[in-house]
């Protein structure tokens, strides 16, 4: 498949000379992130083009292209036949089922046509843009997305290559997330780790950490990820007596370098997840553009 990203790639540069660009893209995580690699990366190559994150791709979608090139992100694999009358250059770069023959016009990236390991939209649209130029700072969006679409749980080959070039610290631990808020927070409202008579209850948290030997470091409680391991696995057992389901409580937590700070991916992902769905896809996509003022308006809708 590597052979297949960088014969893909070169076609692309050559494509697009001269050429006008579409990008559309699912306004999930994996796309918002893919979306956002695939931009960073024409623009480094002084590349003009137009972007739209769509729900799902209808015919009206399509009745907007009026570009020379077009290129599809985490989406489109089930509608080669309909994208292949367009009569454009076209590019897929996605993961999901593929339901019909490739056309001449489309070159597909798709780990399913080759049997291969599961790698997410975003990992893809990373290997690809990879090959475009100097563009390894983006594996962090790759990583995002990979956890977004929950293809960390077992890390594949490819994926453990865009880990390695994301540079990610991975720690073993709660799946709750962020990981980087103070311990108390995280548990009383964070996300991904529900806990019968302490999620929502601040109280309640006070007596799981006092329980489990946690206490404040000056006035603050350590993060999940300041957690030594011996302060996580008492706090795993507090929370076992009263959860006694460990499945999908504990799992790697891969932490990024994002806007110059070491952050939680998966926090990360939740809060673009949220901030595309409530209808704000272009601020998700300025979050990942590292527009600092996305990012504040990212985090509210986290919490709404």
């Amino acid at each position: 498949m590597r052979q297949s990203i960088k014969d893909a790639a070169s076609k692309f540069l050559e494509s697009i000379k001269n050429k006008s660009i579409s990008i559309i893209s699912h306004h999930d995580t994996d796309g918002i992130t893919s979306a956002a690699i695939m931009s960073r990366s024409l623009i480094r190559l002084r590349k003009r083009f137009s972007l739209n994150i769509i729900k799902q791709l209808e015919s009206s979608v399509l009745e907007d292209i009026d570009n020379d090139v077009i290129v599809f992100l985490d989406l489109g694999s089930s509608s080669l036949e309909k994208i292949s009358k367009l009569g454009k250059t076209i590019f897929v770069i996605d993961h999901h089922e593929i339901t019909s023959d490739v056309p001449d016009n489309i070159t597909l990236i798709n780990p399913r046509l080759f049997g291969s390991e599961e790698v997410s939209g975003a990992g893809l649209t990373y290997l690809f843009c990879r090959e475009l130029g100097q563009n390894k700072d983006l594996a962090s969006l790759a990583v995002i997305g990979m956890v977004g679409d929950m293809l960390d749980r077992e890390v594949s080959k490819l994926n453990n290559e865009i880990l390695n070039d994301a540079e990610v610290v991975v720690k073993r631990g709660l799946t709750l997330y962020p990981a980087t808020r103070p311990l108390n927070k995280a548990l009383e409202f964070g996300s991904g780790l529900y806990i019968p008579g302490v999620t929502g209850n601040s109280k309640e948290v006070f007596n799981l950490l006092n329980e489990a030997g946690i206490k404040k470091e000056g006035n603050a409680y350590k993060s999940l990820i300041e957690l030594t391991n011996e302060e996580m696995s008492k706090l795993i057992t507090a929370i076992l007596l009263r959860k006694q389901d460990s499945k999908g409580m504990i799992g790697n937590l891969y932490l990024i370098k994002f806007f110059n700070k070491l952050e939680d991916a998966r926090g990360l992902s939740a809060m673009i997840n949220a901030c595309s769905r409530l209808g704000n896809s272009e601020i998700a996509l300025g979050f990942c553009m590292n527009n600092k003022t996305a990012k504040e308006i990212t985090k509210n809708n986290l919490h709404k």
